[in-house]
């Protein structure tokens, strides 16, 4: 029997409006993740790329594009 999956994205993006005259920024495009249940996860990578954006999509703070 293969592991149950808690948190499954198939594809998820989440953009956000620009602040005046800019042009909207996509926080993440294409995520695609499968964690079973009992896993550890990290996401790691330079500043303002979308580490934050992943996990508040996950717990339902942010609504994806």
């Amino acid at each position: 029997m293969s592991p149950r999956s808690s948190l499954k994205f198939d594809g998820v993006a989440c953009t956000f409006a620009a602040r005046g005259k800019g042009s909207a920024y996509t926080a993440v495009a294409q995520v695609s993740l499968d964690v079973a249940d009992g896993e550890f996860v990290s996401v790691v990578g330079p500043p303002a790329l979308g580490k934050s954006t992943v996990p508040n999509v996950a717990a339902g703070l942010l609504v994806p594009s």
